[in-house]
């Protein structure tokens, strides 16, 4: 009998670390569980290019997971733009998740990349594929467009959602068109940010946040020199986070 209970002991406790291992799955390093967050175990839903399906995103994917305890669904696509002029087109992203086999998210994270700027799609007006243009489908072909079509989908799919712009970040080995303060990629930025405002959206400016120069930036890159490592996804953890739990 004793050694019945001392097996039914044994198992209990095993079963409840296994359940612990679970729930704080792959922790790397310390977080604090935000439960007054209003987000806290949300639905989240993710949609961009490389920058937000490479694997070394997974570390602070991880951290505001646990952080939040939100279960994230990842759509993303490497060569992935928000104009059709784009190799992929996030607007495809949206239709698979708006579908109707697929659930309704609390949050919808839209993370910009540089393959709008490198594909030389026009940036767009704001109102860009909205009732202000009839719709017209050539907007489309426009980064603007195309987060509008992602803004109005979303919308539809759930009223209530909520949208995150996450905009792009600078890349440090093609020339000063696409980090500086008044080059060709900033334009993008600058709209993606006027856009986000226009919806209502909330927008974390990593074009600003993360910002290096032609000297400094290598410790936080892969060796191609365009996508981040994870020293580099670590610098927006933080603020991310904050727009996560307070949006």
């Amino acid at each position: 009998m004793k050694r019945l209970l001392r097996l039914s002991i044994f198992f209990m406790l095993c079963s409840l670390l296994f359940a612990s291992c679970a729930d704080d799955d792959y922790i790397e390093e310390p977080y604090s569980v935000m439960q007054d967050s209003p987000n806290y175990k949300a639905k989240v839903a993710i949609f961009g290019g490389s920058f937000s399906v490479n694997t070394e995103s997974n570390i602070v994917k991880r951290y505001w997971k646990n952080s939040l305890r939100l279960d994230i669904t990842n759509y993303g696509e490497g060569s992935a733009g928000y104009s059709r002029k784009a190799k992929k087109c996030v607007q495809d992203q949206i239709d698979r998740a708006t579908s109707a086999a697929k659930p309704m998210y609390d949050i919808y994270i839209l993370w910009c990349s540089t393959n709008d700027a490198t594909a030389r799609a026009e940036i767009g007006d704001k109102d860009a594929f909205t009732e202000a243009d009839g719709y017209a489908p050539e907007a489309l072909q426009t980064q603007n467009g195309g987060l509008n079509y992602c803004y109005a989908k979303i919308k539809k799919k759930n009223p209530k959602a909520k949208i995150l712009l996450l905009t792009s970040i600078g890349v440090y080995a093609w020339g000063e068109q696409f980090h500086a303060d008044d080059g060709l990629l900033a334009k993008f930025v600058d709209a993606q940010i006027e856009l986000a405002e226009a919806r209502g959206m909330t927008c974390v400016n990593l074009f600003e946040k993360i910002k290096f120069t032609p000297e400094t930036y290598k410790p936080y890159f892969l060796s191609d020199d365009v996508h981040l490592n994870e020293s580099g996804y670590l610098l927006m953890k933080d603020d991310v986070l904050a727009a996560l739990a307070t949006m």
